[in-house]
Formats: structure tokens, C-alpha cells, sequence
């Protein structure tokens, strides 16, 4: 843990208006700087002209509660770049979950992700499988 990094994350957490004093676990991540404090997770960009925790905190506002997206508590920029702070959300992330996934959860997980996208008007109601086309049809 370095104390360049324990510098941005009590800035981040002060700039959200939350008690920057309290204890701060580093927990590995590939793309983003993230930290678990107390009952939240803060996320810091390592690119310092990034805006993609901006855009995800924009698309956060407008989800349904059914999508059960942690509620953000706060985002914004500091000098060495923008931060995204979550309110932490039980279980375990996906991506440390995956490769203890059998090959016939891993299908249920991307059917899960493709209805998601749908829903959200990221993917067309139409999709072809195979010679089929499946109607995505679900209550209101």
C-alpha cells in the first residue's frame, strides 16, 4: 500500500463528505485504484483525463432499482483524476468469481448480461441465435 495512494483515497473520501479517517483495505483491481472503507468502496481512476467513472455514475442515476446497482455516494475529480464512491453491496465481485464458475453457470451469467443490456436499450429486442430469432418479450 503506498502512501500516494493512501493520500488520494482520504482526498477522495473527504471531497464525498464522509470520514476520511477510517481504515482503508487495497484491494487489487486491473483497471482502477480500488479501496474498501468501512461501508464503502472507492474506486480512483489511474488515468488521470478519464471520465469513465463519470459516465458510470451518470448511467448509475438513471438505472432501474431492479438492476440492484450499489448506491453512488459520491464522484469526482481530484488532481491526479476522477474517483467513484460506492455504497459496498454484499457477496463478491464477478470477476473474482468467474474461474470458480462451472461451464454450465457461466452461460446463465452472460443470458443474465444480455437481457440486462437489453432491458437498458443497449441491444436490439430482435437477436439471432443461430436460424432462430428470439422476441425478447417480458412483463412490464
Amino acid at each position: 500500500m503506498s502512501l500516494t495512494g493512501l493520500v488520494r483515497a482520504r482526498r477522495a473520501l473527504r471531497q464525498a463528505g464522509v470520514d476520511d479517517r477510517m481504515a482503508l483495505e487495497r484491494v487489487p483491481h486491473t483497471l482502477n485504484e480500488v479501496w474498501y472503507a468501512g461501508p464503502y468502496v472507492l474506486r480512483i481512476s489511474a488515468s488521470p483525463v478519464s471520465r469513465r467513472l463519470e459516465h458510470e455514475a451518470n448511467v448509475a442515476a438513471v438505472l432501474p432499482i431492479e438492476v440492484l446497482y450499489p448506491h453512488v455516494v459520491g464522484h469526482g475529480r481530484g488532481p491526479v483524476g476522477e474517483w467513484l464512491l460506492l455504497r459496498r453491496a454484499p457477496g463478491r465481485p464477478l470477476s473474482r468469481t468467474w474461474g470458480e464458475m462451472s461451464d454450465s453457470e457461466r452461460p446463465f451469467i452472460e443470458t443474465l448480461r444480455r437481457i440486462t443490456r437489453w432491458r437498458l436499450g443497449l441491444m436490439p429486442r430482435e437477436v439471432s441465435a443461430g436460424q432462430y430469432q428470439i422476441w425478447m418479450e417480458f412483463p412490464q
